[in-house]
């Protein structure tokens, strides 16, 4: 009855109900767990605390996490394997009935054979075993469709500002901005993609380098919106003015590309949504024992504004 049992009289749950209030009776979940050998915590590792991006993946998974009366732990694993490796160690030590990671580059399989028996959904990373849930974004198409809008703008010469911290077999962004100059009958050329770090310093320098060696560029894709801001500042260092010198689209949608200047146009992506997802999907697998469900892949939004 402490925990809301059903067969009980309405008199009998009210006096229990008012006894646990003047008792200040608080549950213990770890003798509950004994009991029903879970926990009631879930958690969530992800790669870097200051980006937005997973600031609002974060706020997506707390709300679902809260609505189902889940407990959730947070931690950053700075994207670094061996700080990933020892989170995880201390949450099998702790207990927790499920994990959901946006891994270390290249980590994701060998984080499913560090949670042994224990729930995992892996966020936007390939991973092969086949225990695993998987939620996605679907970067490629919606990389495509920004070259599709930029040539439908009348750009032809187009450049890339990508992330160097991007494992080769994750590029999604790259490959979809390739399909869509390719379905353009584009030619991209040698040195279209510049890789450097995935922030606006990065941004600034990659947009650079980019320029000084394709001065005919007239649009640059940028990975994350941090960089498109950096390529905004390498322009105007440049003397090549945003939009009509050099569109820029960035990508995520984080809450500043709307009060920058030029405001950004980007490719939105719903990381609250992503977060609930992802939640929904680890539920899934800790109630039905381990079962598995398919793929989840969230699509993206172009969002128009000024900057291209």
């Amino acid at each position: 009855m402490v925990n809301d049992e059903p067969g009980f009289s309405e008199d009998t749950r009210r006096r229990v109900q008012a006894a646990i209030a003047e008792l200040g009776y608080r549950p213990n979940f770890l003798a509950r767990g004994l009991v029903t050998n879970r926990t009631g915590m879930i958690s969530l590792i992800i790669t870097d605390l200051t980006n937005p991006f997973f600031s609002g993946l974060a706020a997506g998974v707390q709300h679902e996490a809260h609505n189902a009366g889940l407990t959730l732990t947070l931690s950053s694993s700075s994207d670094d394997a061996e700080r990933q490796q020892g989170l995880v160690d201390s949450l099998v030590s702790h207990g927790t009935d499920g994990v959901i990671a946006f891994p270390v580059r290249d980590t994701a399989d060998q984080l499913a054979e560090a949670l042994p028996g224990i729930p995992l959904v892996v966020i936007d990373h390939p991973v092969s075993d086949d225990r695993v849930g998987q939620v996605q974004i679907g970067l490629r198409k919606g990389a495509a469709e920004v070259v599709d809008y930029l040539v439908g703008r009348g750009h032809t010469h187009i450049g890339m500002v990508a992330s160097a911290n991007s494992s080769v077999h994750q590029r999604w962004r790259e490959k979809g901005f390739r399909d869509g100059a390719r379905s353009h009958g584009l030619t991209l050329g040698r040195g279209a993609i510049e890789r450097g770090q995935p922030t606006e310093s990065g941004g600034r320098e990659s947009a650079l380098r980019l320029l000084q060696r394709r001065p005919e560029l007239t649009a640059i894709f940028a990975y994350n919106d941090a960089c498109a801001i950096g390529v905004i500042q390498a322009c105007a260092e440049l003397g090549r003015r945003v939009p009509d010198g050099v569109a820029v689209v960035g990508c995520d949608d984080v809450s500043f590309a709307r009060v920058v200047s030029p405001a950004l146009t980007t490719l939105r992506i719903d990381t609250a949504s992503l977060g609930r997802e992802a939640v929904t999907m680890l539920r899934r697998i800790i109630d039905d024992r381990g079962d598995v469900p398919p793929l989840v892949e969230l699509t993206t939004t172009l969002i128009e504004r000024e900057s291209a």
